[in-house]
């Protein structure tokens, strides 16, 4: 890559290397004269004494802020209740509702495919951390068998964070797509996971999500209205 760097008309045209200046004045192979470039050029006026040069082979290139364009976690869900989820009855599935926005308008998502680590808390005490996605294991199941297993009566919240998108349709992507990430993206999301999950009383930072989508939970308010009648 190649650079007009003017030095002014009354400044010299010349470089002179540290043996020139050693010497007698004679001028030396790495030393010379440019001719002015033309008007408009470069954005130099005919008459300005320039030198054209070339970076070193070695020199940087400068650097850039990675893009999450790929994340490793699509979306994720903090502290949802546990009495919040429909977890099914007899001829009729679960499901595990959450919508990308508190709005009334907002449409609701089922992440009950959804694949990634979770985290259960007894309040908003830490008590555990899973993961799913191993074969047919999916998150709405591993939640579904901790309600019955040694860990039953032992949480009322989970958080969630998937490695599924949510397609336009406002579906859960398929699980089969590779994610691609630079080891700087990696690991701003590893650290955003870490302080979601145990909130360090000494964070005062959040972490950096890029393009992750949170997903609030959602439910059918008015079984909530008839169990306050």
């Amino acid at each position: 890559m190649r650079h007009w760097i003017s030095q002014g008309p009354a400044a010299s045209s010349s470089w002179s290397s540290p043996e020139s200046l050693a010497g007698e004045g004679a001028r030396t192979p790495r030393e010379r004269t440019s001719p002015p470039p033309k008007t408009g050029e470069s954005g130099l006026q005919s008459g300005t004494t320039s030198q054209l040069y070339s970076l070193p082979s070695n020199h940087p290139p400068p650097r850039s802020s990675p893009k999450q364009t790929n994340p490793m976690i699509k979306s994720y869900g903090i502290h949802w209740h546990i009495d919040r989820v429909f977890w099914g009855r007899p001829r009729a599935a679960g499901t595990l509702l959450g919508a990308a926005s508190r709005s009334a308008r907002a449409r609701a998502v089922d992440f009950r495919e959804q694949r990634g680590i979770y985290a259960l808390y007894a309040g908003y005490e830490l008590v555990y951390v899973g993961q799913t996605g191993a074969g047919n294991d999916r998150l709405f199941r591993r939640l579904k068998c901790h309600r019955s297993d040694h860990l039953s009566e032992r949480w009322d919240r989970f958080s969630w964070f998937g490695t599924q998108w949510v397609t336009q349709r406002h579906e859960l992507s398929t699980d089969t797509a590779a994610v691609h990430q630079t080891v700087e993206a990696a690991l701003n999301m590893l650290e955003a996971v870490s302080v979601a999950i145990s909130e360090p009383r000494l964070n005062l930072q959040r972490g950096r999500w890029g393009e992750t989508t949170q997903y609030f939970q959602w439910w059918d308010r008015t079984d909530d209205e008839e169990d306050d009648e």
